[in-house]
């Protein structure tokens, strides 16, 4: 997906990188040119090229991260931003000391059908929101379950939907509240989770793997100020106001495209990412505050980031 969508905005990715020298040449025979590379110190040290792209295993993300920002490389860093609060810590002195910007791939943002409801929602009023999640099962053996390489699925993959809440409040998360069916597995699956943010909006998760595909995966609703936007899995859109309801369809759309084309104009204007990376803070201390909240079965407070 990547490499379709950065060439949609003109960019030519000049080196794949990966441990595997087989895997890395498949992909850059694909391409012309793309050269294949195993080592991450040929890109580092390469003046001409100021971005890279990292999409590793989750345990990965916040160290490679951490080496591009100080050769002073943009990053693009698909989600989690880190597994762990010691790679948080880690990862946010290094982009205060770097020269360049880093961007967290949490492209739900960026679906035509979430900027509409945006739009069309009270700015002024703090909302209500439910978030279904037809996860569906992995097999056991799943890399993305493992603690110590994907951080389970609540890391890799709960992130994405806090992320969507806090920008549809537009205020950052203070506090969480979760409950998981099985709290002492080695990587919870199944959770129901509160979100409080600061300015008095308030957020339900409800993540399962219990389902199955005959559902669409994804399930939002919004409601403020007497106005409700309603988002079946990005390719169906409700929106009901005191007077009308407009009602759309397409194709899904979870707004990738749009938000590599968002990271590549970022760049060349020399602007910020196009999420404040303080945001993508928070929402990574809050998935680690789910977890705990799930194992604690207690609220838990999220740490307020500096701007």
């Amino acid at each position: 997906m990547l490499l379709p969508a950065f060439a949609k905005c003109n960019v030519t990715p000049v080196a794949i990188v990966g441990n595997s020298a087989i895997s890395v040449g498949h992909v850059a025979s694909r391409s012309r040119s793309l050269s294949a590379v195993t080592d991450l110190e040929v890109v580092l040290a390469d003046p001409d090229i100021d971005t890279v792209v990292i999409a590793t295993r989750h345990d990965s993300h916040a160290s490679l991260a951490i080496q591009c920002l100080e050769r002073g490389k943009n990053v693009y860093l698909e989600k989690p931003l880190a597994t762990s609060i010691e790679q948080l810590e880690a990862l946010c002195e290094a982009y205060g000391a770097s020269t360049g910007i880093l961007h967290v791939g949490f492209n739900r943002r960026f679906a035509p059908f979430v900027e509409r409801a945006k739009a069309f929602l009270p700015a002024e009023m703090p909302p209500v929101m439910l978030y279904r999640i037809n996860a569906g099962a992995l097999d056991p053996r799943h890399w993305s379950l493992s603690q110590a390489i994907g951080g389970g699925r609540i890391v890799g993959e709960v992130c994405h939907f806090i992320d969507l809440l806090q920008f549809f409040a537009g205020s950052p998360v203070t506090s969480v509240y979760a409950r998981a069916l099985r709290p002492d597995a080695d990587s919870e699956q199944d959770a129901s989770i509160s979100l409080s943010f600061q300015n008095g909006a308030i957020g339900t998760i409800v993540y399962t793997a219990q389902g199955n595909a005959r559902l669409p995966k994804e399930y939002i609703e919004i409601y403020a100020g007497g106005k409700i936007a309603v988002i079946d899995n990005f390719a169906k859109l409700t929106l009901a106001g005191h007077s009308r309801r407009t009602r759309a369809r397409g194709r899904e759309d979870k707004g990738f495209r749009a938000e590599v084309a968002a990271f590549v104009s970022s760049i060349a204007s020399g602007a910020s990412p196009p999420i404040p990376f303080a945001e993508s803070v928070v929402t990574t201390l809050a998935t680690l505050a789910v977890l705990d909240s799930c194992r604690s079965g207690l609220p838990v407070a999220v740490p307020r980031v500096q701007a």
